[in-house]
């Protein structure tokens, strides 16, 4: 017998969130502009991130009400040292082909290092977007619904197209799965976790085959390769079991929750009242509140398994560490835009032209700045009244003024003093 925690189902009154008709409503919105359909976000499995928030096959809610129940929740991508501290390992691989041995062996050690640990492992043989096209084409408009049945239907044949990773027969130690076998509507439910569960109200479907270890005398015991495990089934419905729970003699209280899919547990379908339900009371057979929770992600071709921890600089690490963290992030944000305006390029670069060494400007402007460097600006002038007395004759004028008389000389010594300089210094091309 189930018992049902107090928590799990404060968890599913504060995951209800958003109804179906906001999910219809704001997938019509992400159809609407520009007359054409935008394609969904489609990533699988992911609870970190905007894939993992907007996507409709996504995990994010379910994390979310992991966190509010109580939880801890954190994300990795690989099997590693990491999930050594951890108490609940959430997995739902983006892989239609089951875990190999290494991953089940290395995950039976993570439930025999520690009491009261809890895997639940969620089944890849279901896809959200068929179902989100399904739900939004009877209320489009009549201009989206050709668009709408294109997707629909190219969405369809490549899950098929996928689903073709599936063994036809597969015998593990928590669970057996096969590929064939028709899609499965579930319309009545049983089990310790479908009371006050309106089936009819939900949508949860089955495609292939999916069920607890089996046993050659018909008990829920099996001897495989990991030792004794003990079968229990936890919901089950006409179409077949949807989740069983896996449990060892040597786990010390640790249990495997294995899902047929996600049918019920990502994002799209927990919209569902009824599915919301079913995630909380999963989530109080965890264990007590503030437990530490991880969401394991993995894509095709299965998780990776390491040995160590990744090492992380302590400059990258920084940037995880509340406030440091915000902090650091706004200032490298400003230095950003400091660099786009200090530095800017507008259009392409191009070569300057060169200065030429025969550029007589050059040698006025040199000129000027020694005659600048005396601070002597009488002298100044009178260097320039002297290398402009050749061409007076032509212009007749000069090409500057006259330097201004000294108040301390009389105008006649000024005279005299012109005049022997004429005298003295005749210009240019007259004999002497």
């Amino acid at each position: 017998m189930v018992p049902q925690t107090r928590s799990s189902e404060t968890c599913s009154r504060r995951a209800q969130g958003p109804r179906r008709k906001w999910a219809i409503g704001f997938g019509l919105l992400l159809l609407a502009g520009c007359g054409q359909a935008k394609v969904i976000d489609e990533t699988y499995g992911r609870q970190r991130g905007t894939a993992g928030k907007a996507s409709v096959s996504g995990t994010a809610v379910f994390a979310g009400m992991f966190e509010a129940a109580g939880h801890r929740v954190v994300t990795a991508s690989r099997l590693s040292p990491k999930l050594e501290p951890m108490d609940v390992i959430v997995w739902a691989p983006d892989d239609f082909r089951p875990p190999s041995e290494e991953v089940f062996t290395y995950l039976d050690n993570w439930l025999d290092a520690a009491p009261e640990r809890t895997l639940i492992y969620i089944g890849r043989d279901f896809d959200a977007a068929s179902t989100y096209w399904e739900e939004i084409l009877p209320t489009a408009p009549p201009d989206q619904v050709l668009e709408i049945t294109s997707r629909l239907a190219m969405r369809q044949s490549d899950y098929d197209t996928a689903r073709e990773m599936i063994p036809t027969e597969f015998d593990g130690p928590w669970f057996s799965l096969g590929r064939d076998g028709p899609p499965r509507q579930v319309f009545t439910l049983r089990g310790p976790l479908s009371a006050e569960i309106d089936a009819s109200q939900s949508r949860i479907e089955l495609r292939g085959r999916f069920c607890l270890p089996r046993s050659p005398d018909e008990d829920n015991l099996q001897t495989g390769s990991l030792g004794l495990a003990e079968a229990e089934p936890l919901l089950e419905s006409e179409a077949g079991l949807l989740v069983g729970r896996v449990c060892r003699p040597n786990w010390d209280g640790s249990q495997v929750m294995v899902i047929a899919n996600g049918s019920f547990l990502l994002n799209l379908p927990l919209v569902n009242h009824q599915h919301r339900k079913l995630a909380g009371r999963l989530i109080g057979l965890c264990g007590r509140a503030g437990q530490r929770v991880v969401f394991l992600e993995s894509g095709p071709g299965g998780v990776r398994i390491s040995d160590r921890e990744l090492e992380v600089h302590h400059v990258v690490r920084a940037f995880t560490q509340w406030p440091i963290n915000c902090i650091l992030m706004h200032l490298t944000m400003l230095g950003i835009v400091y660099c786009i305006f200090a530095f800017p390029i507008f259009g392409r670069p191009r070569e300057l032209a060169s200065d030429s060494p025969s550029d007589f400007g050059k040698h006025i402007d040199a000129l000027g700045g020694l005659l600048k460097r005396t601070g002597d600006r009488a002298y100044a002038q009178a260097r320039l009244t002297h290398y402009q007395q050749p061409v007076r004759r032509d212009l007749g004028t000069t090409l500057l003024k006259p330097p201004e008389p000294d108040p301390t000389v009389s105008s006649q010594e000024a005279r005299q003093t012109t005049d022997s300089k004429a005298t003295e210094e005749p210009s240019a091309g007259e004999p002497t």
